[in-house]
């Protein structure tokens, strides 16, 4: 009887969920007036290819760097704990700081290649660039635990009777391929969904011609129904996603102890990924300290954008808290019906954010709800409303990577139920904290939700960036990329020492 109950109640949970997630389409549907204009011609066409190219140079090259930036951390055996962390502290890096690194070092080489910023500046080669620096984290990590979840005795045989380069593509490479192919998925979606950095090196994609559409039309219902192509297309990515689960539900068979022997090219090749992954993230820094102007000026600039830091911060953790709740309910529904119904998240993941926010306004003045107009309470739900899926992502992984088996005993056992729940909260804590962190840094780092949705004097750090670098004072923006940097560290570092003391208050 309890189970039917908890099995009624998730269903309607999910319900709730697939219910928001359209709530931006049908305010689009309630406040359109007068005739659609839609068309899909070869413009069209050709930009859609355009998206397709990107995508798929970003996901090849990810894919390469990934595979041996992962095997160069698995070789290093029990010593890889840091850097394991440090591609975690890589991930939240926004868009635009990789972007800006990329004008910057353009800029500085074209003193000695004039001709470089007419080629450089601008295209497809900076777009491909910006991505595969912002994405390769996530690759490096999805392949990391294909790599560590392959049985250490086959690696040893396999190093008996041949050498571990051999090994490398023989063994690790197949094994590795499922969960890569889940990371190409991934970064294929928000790749084509992701307008400001084409934007920002005028590549004209189909995402950014969708958001043109809107603005030329204010027909919110015109720009979701030119979605459709988008979708169609986006369905073969989350048919990789959504396969990597099964293998993402393996539980790992031991803990890695085998250290790889690799040598000769495979050993530079993993050196080389690696450091790129190192790179990515010295390099912005070490150029905007170069460019910020000046101890002075990033105080200046701290002063000046500490009302924005405040407002990103706290539009992320609202959004974040409305991820994990709504993680929480459909992580656990999909765990029970994974073969069935896994797609149903599907729509918020492939639509672009922008979309989205779009019809959230409009539904927003439908409602007429205008205190959340006059709060972030409207930026964090179209936040969150695109976070969510990786959210739940992440959540369903873990839950079926879970023995359930002391949970249950829990339930049946326990005393008081809060004993019960105790045991359960204390199982999925690290997955929960990860949850809302990815939300978090989602969306801190998004750009164009808040720049459709924010409400007047709440604007976020990554729309007082590009207003900035779009309209003038450009000298600011390197010194509020640094300390942009600098704060997301920070946070990180305050996780981290939290984790600790309250690991140290339960050892006690």
């Amino acid at each position: 009887m309890q189970n039917n109950n908890k099995r009624k109640m998730l269903s309607i949970g999910a319900v709730f969920y697939v219910l928001i997630t359209l709530m931006p389409l049908c305010g689009a549907l309630l406040q359109h007036h007068g005739k659609l204009n839609i068309s899909f011609g070869i413009r069209q066409a050709f930009l859609l290819g355009n998206s397709i190219k990107l995508a798929f140079l970003v996901v090849m090259l990810d894919l390469l760097l990934g595979f041996f930036c992962a095997l160069f951390i698995f070789s290093l055996g029990k010593r890889q704990i840091w850097q394991k962390y440090y591609l975690v502290a890589m991930m939240p890096i926004p868009y635009y700081i990789y972007a800006l690194s990329w004008m910057y070092i353009i800029r500085a080489l074209s003193l000695i290649w004039p001709d470089l910023v007419r080629f450089s500046i601008k295209g497809i080669g900076a777009c491909v660039f910006v991505e595969t620096l912002a994405f390769l984290p996530v690759t490096a990590l999805f392949i990391l635990v294909g790599i560590e979840n392959i049985n250490e005795d086959i690696l040893r045989i396999a190093g008996v009777y041949g050498s571990d380069n051999r090994a490398v593509f023989r063994i690790i490479m197949p094994s590795a391929w499922p969960y890569g192919l889940s990371a190409a998925g991934l970064i294929a979606i928000m790749s084509m969904t992701e307008f400001s950095v084409p934007s920002m090196f005028q590549y004209n994609t189909y995402a950014l011609d969708i958001f043109s559409v809107y603005s030329r039309t204010g027909s919110a219902l015109t720009a979701y129904i030119q979605c459709v192509p988008l979708l169609f297309i986006l369905i073969i990515p989350m048919i990789w996603v959504f396969k990597g689960l099964r293998n993402f539900s393996i539980k790992r068979t031991c803990r890695p102890s085998y250290r790889l022997r690799l040598s000769g090219p495979v050993k530079g090749l993993c050196m080389a990924a690696f450091l790129i992954s190192m790179i990515q993230i010295l390099f912005p820094l070490i150029v905007f300290v170069f460019t910020a102007g000046g101890y002075r000026q990033i105080v200046e600039s701290w002063i000046m954008i500490a009302d924005e830091l405040e407002n990103s911060f706290v539009t992320a953790f609202v959004s974040g808290l409305i991820c994990l709740a709504l993680a929480m309910i459909m992580a656990a529904f999909l765990r029970r019906n994974i073969k069935k119904t896994p797609y149903i998240i599907i729509y918020a993941m492939v639509v672009p954010g922008a979309i989205q926010a779009m019809g959230l306004l409009k539904m927003n003045n439908w409602l007429g709800l205008v205190f959340m107009e006059r709060t972030i309470l409207l930026t964090a739900v179209g936040c969150a409303l695109r976070a969510a899926p990786f959210a739940i992502i992440i959540l369903l992984i873990a839950k079926l990577r879970t023995d359930y088996k002391p949970i249950e005993m829990a339930n049946i056992y326990a005393v008081d139920p809060i004993d019960a729940l105790k045991i359960k909260i204390r199982t999925f804590m690290p997955s929960y904290m990860v949850c809302f962190g990815t939300a978090f840094f989602l969306t801190f780092a998004e750009e164009s939700i808040p720049l459709i949705l924010m409400a007047p004097g709440k604007e976020t750090i990554t729309v007082k960036i590009y207003n900035y670098l779009h309209y003038g004072a450009s000298e600011y923006v390197s010194a509020f990329s640094v300390l942009v940097i600098i704060f997301v560290f920070g946070i990180e570092g305050a996780v981290v020492l939290l984790s600790r003391a309250i690991r140290g208050i339960k050892q006690k």
